[in-house]
């Protein structure tokens, strides 16, 4: 995708940049001092360096988990997932029926219901017969409408099922019969798939726990850092000087994670006094990817 090519960029640009020191298979030993004048002890036993930071941007990748198991699919043919297709080769989707599964076990994220859009628009544009199951999608918001209403264009069926709705799944003659309730005719409907895509779990990193109790910073109820306003500027978090940013705070996606680094600059250059020309120049190379 376009995010994750200006992400290869900028991990280029990052190395290459003197001014920016990457510190490999380390981790946070210590912490010490407060907003403005942070002391951070990295490394362990004697092989450790302390660095001064004045702010502190926490961004940890969040754990992808397989919840093939879990929804009782394993063992089935053809089952796969939404990682498994998005990091390997694509399938050959042409006159396939396929089912993608998204939020049937929990209520789903803006994330998982971005991804399982975007993968049901490029099955259906590539001739297959698709069907997304999910109790409640995601749409608002993040350009999911239009998502969802190119997907319909292009004849993808969306199933809204009620929450404690069971989905069933068992083999028929080597393909995956995937049963549920159907809210549109209002009856048991199966569909025998020649592709079942679930989705994934998604977890905070389990770092995030030691930063927080590091940093003293509050959590969520999922385990990510919890923002001092969700709503006016999601970076802060409840200690001043110390931001999270993308898989930091939430199951966000890549493109938001950009935003989310142009906002981490800005309230940076509020905290100190940075140079107003490059402070600018550098939130807009970031919102703009051009890192």
């Amino acid at each position: 995708s376009d995010d994750r090519a200006a992400l290869a960029d900028m991990l280029g640009s990052v190395g290459s940049n003197e001014n920016i020191e990457v510190v490999t298979s380390t981790t946070l030993a210590d912490v010490a001092g407060g907003p403005g004048s942070f002391e951070v002890t990295l490394g362990s036993g004697d092989d450790v360096q302390v660095v001064e930071a004045g702010a502190v941007v926490i961004a940890n990748e969040p754990v992808i988990g397989n919840k093939v198991e879990g929804l009782g699919l394993a063992g089935l043919p053809n089952v796969t997932t939404q990682s498994e297709i998005e990091t390997g080769d694509a399938p050959a989707f042409d006159g396939k029926e396929v089912v993608i599964l998204v939020g049937i076990d929990e209520e789903p994220q803006l994330v998982a219901s971005q991804r399982a859009l975007r993968l049901a628009d490029t099955a259906a544009a590539a001739g297959a017969k698709v069907n997304v199951l999910t109790r409640n999608l995601k749409v608002a918001g993040e350009g999911l409408e239009k998502l969802s209403q190119d997907a319909r264009t292009k004849g993808v069926t969306i199933h809204k099922l009620e929450p404690a709705q069971k989905v069933s799944f068992e083999e028929q003659e080597g393909k995956t019969a995937v049963t549920f309730f159907s809210p549109i005719i209002r009856e048991p409907y199966t569909i025998v798939a020649d592709l079942v895509v679930a989705d994934d779990a998604i977890a905070p990193a389990p770092a995030l726990e030691g930063l927080a109790a590091a940093f003293r910073l509050e959590m969520d109820e999922k385990g990510f850092l919890q923002p001092e306003n969700v709503h006016l500027n999601p970076v802060l978090t409840s200690h001043g000087s110390v931001l999270a940013i993308g898989p930091g705070r939430g199951q966000l996606d890549l493109g938001r994670g950009f935003v989310d680094a142009g906002a981490a600059v800005v309230e940076i250059q509020r905290a100190f006094t940075i140079e107003e020309g490059e402070i600018k120049a550098l939130a807009r190379a970031v919102r703009t990817k051009e890192l």
